[in-house]
């Protein structure tokens, strides 16, 4: 059975802004798939993972998962669907710094067939989970795509962020509502494999849905592990990595975090006692 703690957050931010909200205009609506793609771009270099190599060439038959792109830190691009490799050329990649990166286009094949990764079997190893993020190109949705693999590394508390403070963005939110249990289960898991006592999830008081929600899958599911659910203040940029820390641990922040090419495992700490890991 696991053990649920909910507090409300007792530290602050020493500044940021409380901007107006407009996550009302889609946190009422149901999740839904997009329309299917029919042509999927991949920079090589700003895919997240660091410079990279393609893996593939102009006209080559890709399946759904076949390696397009292998970066400096060892992460690995999949093809996302089925198709052919139609050309791969430089082209500004959507990012605000207006870089140009070596692209490769894949002309989508609805008919294509779909090869997944042979899923893991329960108990796994550091080293294989370690392993498999890296073949998936599991990365963090925080903005800097910084590759998951390398946060992951002898922790004390992993930390759930669920703060979503952007005015309009309701991803977060809506995910946590609709599907909490996923959530829980892949940061029960993470947990287990780490060797990690603590389950940090950090959410605003503006999402009281998503609260109930998460807290309602880890009350109801066989977790043998402590959660912790902190409600922050509506601030923004409360859910940046280092201001999350702070608010959920009381923990400052001020080493210059290593590159992935400088450290196989990323360790964010301030001191040598509280080593923390964070998950987006």
């Amino acid at each position: 059975m696991a053990e649920l703690v909910i507090r409300h957050a007792t530290e602050r931010l020493p500044g940021g802004i409380q901007p107006e909200m407009h996550k009302e205009l889609s946190n009422g609506s149901p999740l839904k798939r997009d329309i299917e793609p029919t042509k999927l771009y991949f920079p090589v270099h700003h895919s997240g993972g660091g410079i990279g190599r393609a893996l593939v060439t102009p006209g080559d038959r890709v399946e759904q998962g076949t390696p397009l792109i292998e970066t400096q830190s060892g992460l690995i691009h999949s093809a996302s669907r089925a198709g052919i490799i139609e050309a791969i050329e430089p082209l500004p990649v959507v990012h605000p710094s207006n870089a140009v990166s070596d692209t490769v286009i894949l002309e989508v094949d609805p008919s294509g067939s779909v090869e997944y990764l042979t899923p893991l079997e329960w108990p796994w190893t550091v080293e294989t989970l370690v392993q498999r993020a890296l073949e998936t190109g599991i990365l963090g949705l925080g903005g800097a795509g910084f590759p998951s693999a390398y946060k992951w590394g002898a922790h004390q508390v992993l930390i759930v962020n669920g703060a979503e403070c952007e005015p309009y963005l309701t991803a977060d939110d809506m995910l946590m509502r609709s599907d909490p249990y996923s959530i829980i289960r892949g940061a029960y898991f993470l947990a287990k494999t780490y060797a990690i006592e603590t389950v940090v999830i950090g959410i605003e008081d503006n999402k009281p849905g998503a609260i109930d929600a998460l807290s309602e899958a880890i009350e109801s599911g066989a977790f043998d592990a402590r959660f912790e659910i902190v409600i922050l203040p509506t601030r923004y940029p409360s859910g940046g990595e280092r201001q999350l820390i702070w608010l959920t641990r009381g923990i400052e922040m001020s080493d210059p975090c290593p590159t992935p090419s400088s450290a196989p495992i990323l360790s964010l700490a301030s001191s040598s006692s509280s080593r923390i890991s964070t998950s987006r």
